[in-house]
């Protein structure tokens, strides 16, 4: 048997993020220590430095939009707190002019030390639910893409135990729909010739997609090449009304999951993701009906 010499370090790149050490630097037949290096290649400093400004800057924006959208009363103790200590303690110390730039220092000194730890200090949500958190984000990673199935092996909060479908990837970000998070039991239309069934598809209420195995409906996009599996952006039941035949499945999904530049990346990273490729996604894995099997 042969081995991609890519694939295989891929593979020993992800054994290392779940702690199997040994595994990741040894080979398990012969026990000899792999040749190839880990170790990823030194980004040039004048790449870090842009990637660096355009995480400072998306920072300052991000607290701009959340403390000129979020009344006074919503903004919580502890962001009020870190304010505080930022900027309001040292404008009390050193004065107005002389506190805003020390402030400012303190503060980009913060968003450095978290941009070296692959942390960036984002808003999260959406209008009129704003909240400040830290997301990770990385390098690109060989092999994610529009299509693939993401499988959380890490990811906690509303993606524990979750498989996503992609079905927007780029350098800009990701969405995502999750699959098995059923909110309805299965139902079936009139006369019993098609079924439905209701999931939650990410904590972003923006809009709903709709996956079936229906041909002609319009707006319907193919997800799998050669296979009768489609996918419908801002689903409405009038689109699928005279489109029903024996044996359709529809599974409806209210929600989205959404990762800003290279946030996925950066889960990856750090063991909260694996994925399926589309060319190994079959349709049963998207339009499964059965609720108990999901």
């Amino acid at each position: 048997a042969f081995t991609h010499d890519a694939c295989l370090l891929r593979w020993r790149r992800i054994q290392m993020l779940q702690g199997k050490h040994s595994a990741a630097m040894h080979c398990g037949i012969c026990g000899q220590k792999y040749a190839a290096s880990l170790e990823l290649p030194q980004r040039p400093v004048g790449a870090m430095i842009k990637e660096f400004a355009q995480v400072f800057s998306e920072t300052i924006l991000g607290l701009t939009i959340f403390f000129l959208s979020s009344p006074p009363l919503a903004i919580s103790s502890p962001t009020a707190v870190l304010a505080a200590l930022i900027f309001g303690f040292p404008i009390l110390v050193a004065g107005c002019v002389r506190g805003m730039i020390m402030g400012m220092a303190v503060f980009a000194f913060v968003v450095f030390y978290l941009y070296i730890n692959g942390i960036k200090l984002s808003v999260l949500g959406e209008p009129g639910r704003y909240q400040l958190g830290l997301t990770s984000f990385g390098a690109p990673v060989d092999g994610l893409r529009r299509g693939m199935l993401l499988v959380s092996i890490g990811a906690h909060g509303p993606f524990e135990r979750t498989v996503l479908y992609v079905i927007e990837h780029s350098d800009e970000g990701t969405l995502a729909v999750i699959l098995n998070k059923p909110v309805r039991k299965k139902e079936e239309g009139g006369g019993g010739t098609c079924t439905f069934s209701h999931r939650s598809g990410g904590p972003l209420q923006r809009g709903v997609h709709c996956i079936h195995n229906i041909d002609g409906i319009a707006g319907s996009e193919r997800l799998l090449q050669g296979q009768q599996v489609f996918l419908n952006r801002n689903f409405a039941a009038a689109d699928i009304k005279g489109a029903q035949k024996d044996g359709a499945s529809m599974v409806i999904i209210k929600g989205i999951a959404s990762w800003g530049h290279h946030q996925l990346e950066g889960e990856v990273r750090r063991g909260a993701w694996g994925w399926i490729e589309p060319a190994q996604v079959r349709p049963e894995d998207v339009l499964e009906m059965d609720d108990a099997v999901l």
